[in-house]
């Protein structure tokens, strides 16, 4: 019941993100930067816009400015983050909602740059994490990652950053924090059920006679074996489930058919407002000249633009692809690995909302993949879990704003490379504390808790400052 109810939040948040989204395109607010501005900076450039809110700088890909890694600003939010990683990695948390508030706080960067670039040092910790993980693997034979759940999560959560990356610029930020503090304090309530219930377990006050599921509700035996059967698919119907090289080259191949065309997409439908609006003017809009836009299709943009069989099918290529690939694998998981529809459902529809916040305010998804699967999972599983899950929607949401020129590569490379170290010591922490403490179960769903209590401070935080601001005139 649990997770069917914080799987419906999700549902509910969705639908609240789309109907204000239908609600700005009717009153003509999509945010998009005014034409008549863009000639004024692009014919002077000590010209103001029409709105200083408008108009955002462009940072390409290509572009390195290491002037701006050599100032104590930078070393300040270098150190903030390389705690902040070791801390949420220790965790499994993708820990964007921290990143942010390092990035913004301490490095001095507004929101339109930190969302971007806390998903770039995501990418790395995460990637990090699996290497500590993979380390483990090789050396012990055995995986604390549950490669079922993450065939289950990735392809749905793929399909969830897609419609929060194209959201990011016309959903209101107050409205998208509200319902993210709603989600977290109901993920507090279960992971610190959980950790009393572990505590409990490890001072022994519960019952030796009753079998008692990492949810800590007592279930009989013959359920409790059901319950292994999902945990480790090589006890499924006899049959070992592990992930074979042809999965990962598959989860790649998803991951560069959304993004690609998303990104393309993205790029000919901001070239084709600015013609639009632009026909009084003598000049070429500078969208049109993007790198993506000439490299794919040099001098016949407007020709692929103006195809409307082409827009549809970037924009339904990976709908599909996502829709297919979780269609899939959640058939393979109910025939092959004895998974019920109901909990079919609730992780699909979990990873779904997981990707639109992803997108959306640059969390990691860790956030929420890390106590949602303390509910099914021995503690150190789900860190391991949740880290190679939140792995792929940090490449694609990376990917997607390195390709618009969101990201600030200097500094990202920078600060990456310091949550990469931290991200493996982090993990390594939380391995030695699981296998060589009594209380290690307990102590790394705490530290869970304390990870998802400190982002809900602070989005708390920043929901409440603008009210109370606001009052104050």
């Amino acid at each position: 019941m649990r997770v069917m109810f914080v799987s419906c939040l999700f549902v509910a948040l969705s639908l609240v993100d789309g109907l204000r989204l239908l609600d700005r395109e009717i009153h003509g607010k999509s945010g998009a930067v005014s034409l008549a501005s863009r000639q004024k900076q692009r014919d002077d450039p000590t010209e103001v816009a029409d709105d200083p809110t408008e108009v955002q700088e462009e940072h390409p890909v290509h572009v390195f400015d290491w002037a701006k890694v050599t100032t104590a600003q930078c070393l300040g939010a270098a150190l903030l983050l390389f705690i902040f990683g070791i801390l949420v990695s220790a965790a499994g948390v993708g820990g964007g909602g921290l990143y942010l508030a390092a990035l913004m706080l301490a490095g001095g960067l507004t929101a339109h740059d930190a969302v971007p670039m806390s998903h770039f040092i995501v990418l790395l910790g995460a990637t990090g994490s699996l290497l500590v993980n993979a380390r483990g693997w090789r050396a012990k034979g055995k995986c604390d990652i549950d490669v079922d759940v993450c065939r289950l999560v990735v392809p749905a959560a793929l399909l969830g950053s897609v419609l929060g990356f194209l959201l990011n610029t016309r959903v209101s930020d107050a409205l998208v924090m509200k319902g993210l503090a709603l989600i977290l304090t109901v993920l507090i309530g279960v992971t610190l059920r959980i950790w009393w219930q572990q505590r409990q377990e490890e001072l022994g006050n519960v019952d030796p006679n009753e079998a008692t599921g990492e949810t800590g509700v007592p279930i009989a035996g013959a359920q409790q074996a059901a319950n292994d059967a999902i945990l480790d698919p090589k006890k499924a119907n006899g049959r070992s489930l592990a992930i074979t090289p042809y999965e990962i080259l598959f989860a790649v191949l998803l991951l560069l058919v959304v993004d690609i065309c998303s990104v393309v997409r993205f790029h000919l439908v901001s070239c084709g407002d600015d013609m639009k609006k632009g026909e009084s003017f003598d000049w070429y809009p500078v969208s049109c000249t993007h790198t993506v836009l000439l490299t794919t299709f040099g001098e016949e943009v407007e020709k692929w633009m103006n195809s409307t069989t082409f827009m549809l099918m970037l924009g339904l290529a990976p709908l599909k692809a996502c829709g297919s690939a979780s269609g899939y694998y959640s058939w393979y998981l109910y025939s092959n690995a004895n998974w019920k529809v109901s909990n079919l459902v609730a992780v699909t529809t979990m990873a779904f909302g997981t990707g639109v916040l992803s997108g959306l305010i640059g969390i990691g998804g860790g956030l929420i993949f890390s106590p949602f699967f303390l509910m099914t999972m021995d503690p150190i599983q789900a860190v391991g879990t949740s880290a190679t899950c939140l792995l792929f929607i940090a490449a694609s949401a990376t990917l997607c704003y390195a390709l618009t020129d969101r990201i600030i590569m200097s500094l990202a490379v920078a600060y990456g490379l310091v949550c990469f170290a931290a991200s493996i010591l982090g993990t390594t922490l939380t391995h030695q504390i699981r296998h060589h403490l009594p209380q290690g179960k307990s102590c790394v769903t705490l530290m869970v808790a304390f990870v998802v209590i400190l982002t809900n401070c602070l989005t708390l935080t920043k929901i409440a400052v603008p009210a109370i601001l606001q009052i104050m005139g």
